[in-house]
């Protein structure tokens, strides 16, 4: 061989080392043993050699790699060999470092002059950042597509939402009024007995809640502010006294006992709650505990009241079937169930979780399977409310009178006097039914006798012109208790509050203590056996007496005319009349197009009384048919409405009357 070709042949082979180094892969190549005859030196640093010399002789089972992966560059060099190249195979490398580096490998076979494979020649070039690009874009695609998804999902829900709060609005609007007509009609009959009119009131205007929370939590606009019920100081057991007795009505045709257990000590405990949540985790709970019951013929559900100094426990337990551990965890865990209830929804376990988050209230849960369970509400206890008599204080010389116009109420309180009456001969009592002859009583004794007067009143006298609160105020008498079902009205604690007296639960009259000089006397009654005192004043009057009737159903005389309503629901109109038929007469209206055509035929001071949505007459609102008033100049309009308006909602001259609360209807 010449000199010259030599020289090409060196020339030739320093060109293709330069062509190698400067291409950006990494190349090799094998015998047909898998044996490195060359690389360039970006393979070599990749193996951790120094240079290609370092790697020539040696296979892959020689350099940086795992057994696995130099069994598995092993595989595909046969497979290369055996006529099948290698195109674009991603293989893994794990670095000394403990790194992953992904390798786009193409492998083909190298071929002698005979077409006989001698070997195979590698490329490869690292992809890691471009497939960590792609996992990335595949990622955010992948979160675009849940976002998409959920957002979708938002969509269907707000739509769904939307439906439910239009059915909820339309629901409780339409129930306001035959509610607030039930509400009116209630304290006119007289044939029922007052505890049973109470308990019906309560149940009335517990919807009542129910329908007007169902507007603020579903309003079109809703206010900044939040709507949820805000807490104050309830007296627990009176409420679970007034609960249990809708309870035992309720499942009067089940054979279910419900028993109430008031510690001498927790009789006149306060917490701080949602009053109307509460009351409903407790009716939740206490129907859950009777549907436990299913199937005895000895149900027994007991709700146990006690209290230490800091806190207030309420416990419900029943006898029935129990749960097991798997259910209490549920329980525990705030998960909604529907043990045993074929269409349940576990909504009322979730009213009593949020009431109890929101009340500072911890639930405690024993339970054994075919034997009951046990379930214990745990609240703070706070100071008593100031409006709340929790003590009568009497001298040997005092003058106690008794006004209320229920007989079961006098035989009450006989009972709790029997004993001092025994002790203090000189303690006088005096019952009324008739407020006037209270009053009368009161006016005919000398003013030192009158500083001696313990006034305990009813608050609601049927019939009479005025109610107990009103006695008590014209009376005079300072040392008064307003005893009433009705203490819950905040209107009535504003009331009493300004008079400087208090209020006591009429249920309570039976356990309230009595302190004479520095001794309690008589502060449970329940288990006395005595019988009631002669009264030293027999009731003077029948309550049987009923106002006359009066309606107007068209176009009374305008003279006549003393309110003019706008209502498109009968029931409630007519209520109202009856309501205000003993001194007022009160012209009717359907529909508010009908009165504009009409309204000249009554004087500009004529009270118009206008509700606020009229289902029968399209897209016509109360506040629109009283700014058509204003503007002919009628002085006296006033909007009687289940809605809430927000501060500056209503123009000035716009008096709003809720329909729960008719009492300035009285007074127009």
């Amino acid at each position: 061989m010449s000199t010259d070709m030599n020289s090409q042949m060196l020339n030739s082979q320093t060109y293709l080392e330069n062509i190698i180094e400067i291409i950006p892969y990494f190349i090799f190549w094998k015998n047909v043993d898998s044996v490195y005859l060359g690389c360039n030196q970006k393979f070599a640093v990749l193996v951790g050699e120094n240079s290609p010399k370092d790697v020539v002789g040696k296979t892959d089972f020689d350099l940086g790699w795992s057994k696995e992966e130099a069994e598995l560059f092993l595989e595909g060099d046969k497979k290369t060999m055996s006529g099948l190249p290698t195109i674009n195979t991603e293989e893994i490398l794990i670095q000394p470092d403990g790194s992953k580096i992904v390798m786009l490998v193409n492998k083909v076979p190298l071929l002698d002059a005979d077409g006989q494979c001698i070997g195979i020649l590698g490329t490869s070039t690292d992809i890691t950042q471009r497939k960590q690009a792609e996992e990335r874009a595949e990622r955010e695609a992948e979160k675009a597509r849940e976002l998409k998804l959920e957002n979708d999902r938002q969509q269907i829900a707000l739509k769904e939402q939307e439906k439910f709060a239009q059915l909820a609005r339309k629901v409780a609007h339409d129930i306001n009024s035959p509610l607030a007509s039930l509400k009116m009609l209630l304290p006119m009959c007289t044939e029922l007995h007052e505890t049973k009119r109470t308990l019906l009131n309560r149940a009335t205007e517990g919807i009542l809640d129910i329908a007007n929370n169902l507007l603020s939590n579903y309003h079109k606009q809703k206010p900044a502010t939040s709507e949820i019920e805000p807490r104050q100081h309830l007296l627990v057991s009176d409420l679970l006294i007034q609960l249990l007795s809708e309870k035992k009505m309720q499942y009067r045709n089940r054979p279910v006992t419900l028993d109430t257990v008031i510690t001498s000590d927790a009789h006149f405990a306060f917490i701080s709650t949602q009053p109307t949540e509460f009351r409903r985790s407790m009716s939740n709970l206490i129907n859950n505990a009777v549907d436990a019951l299913e199937g005895s013929m000895s149900g027994k559900v007991t709700i146990q009241l006690t209290v230490n100094t800091a806190s207030v426990m309420v416990k419900i337990q029943d006898n029935g079937k129990g749960m097991n551990a798997g259910v209490i965890e549920k329980m525990q865990k705030r998960q909604s169930f529907t043990e045993g209830k074929e269409n349940g929804h576990g909504l009322g376990l979730q009213q009593v979780w949020d009431t109890l988050e929101y009340n500072q209230g911890v639930m405690g849960v024993q339970s054994t399977p075919d034997k009951g369970t046990l379930i214990q509400l745990t609240f703070p206890r706070v100071d008593a409310s100031d409006w709340i008599a929790q003590e009568i204080h009497l001298t040997h010389d005092n003058i106690i009178v008794i006004l209320d116009d229920d007989e079961s109420i006098h035989t009450a309180w006989d009972l709790r006097f029997t004993q001092l009456l025994r002790s203090y001969p000189t303690l006088r009592i005096h019952h009324f039914t008739q407020g006037q002859d209270a009053l009368d009583f009161v006016a005919n004794l000398r003013q030192k006798e009158k500083d001696l007067v313990v006034f305990l009143s009813d608050y609601e006298l049927l019939q009479q012109g005025r109610n107990g609160l009103e006695v008590v105020k014209e009376s005079g008498i300072k040392s008064a208790i307003l005893v009433t079902s009705y203490y819950g009205n905040p209107k009535i604690r504003e009331k009493i509050d300004q008079l400087g007296i208090k209020m006591l639960p009429k249920q309570m009259a039976s356990i309230i203590p009595i302190i004479f000089g520095n001794d309690k006397v008589l502060s449970d009654v329940n288990n006395l056996q005595i019988p009631a005192l002669s009264r030293e004043l027999a009731f003077k009057t029948s309550l049987n007496s009923v106002a006359p009737k009066h309606f107007v159903d068209k176009e009374p005389a305008l003279q006549k005319t003393h309110i003019v309503l706008l209502d498109d629901n009968q029931t409630f109109a007519d209520s109202v009349i009856f309501r205000l038929s003993h001194n007022k007469v009160v012209t009717h209206y359907l529909n508010p197009l009908i009165f504009l055509g009409e309204c000249d035929k009554y004087t500009k001071d004529t009270p118009i009384c206008i509700d606020n949505n009229f289902g029968l007459v399209a897209d016509i609102k109360g506040t629109q048919v009283a700014e058509r008033l204003h503007a002919l100049q009628f002085r006296r309009l006033f909007i009687v409405s289940g809605d809430q308006f927000e501060p500056g909602a209503l123009p000035d001259y716009v008096t709003v009357i809720f329909k729960t609360d008719l009492e300035p209807l009285d007074k127009l």
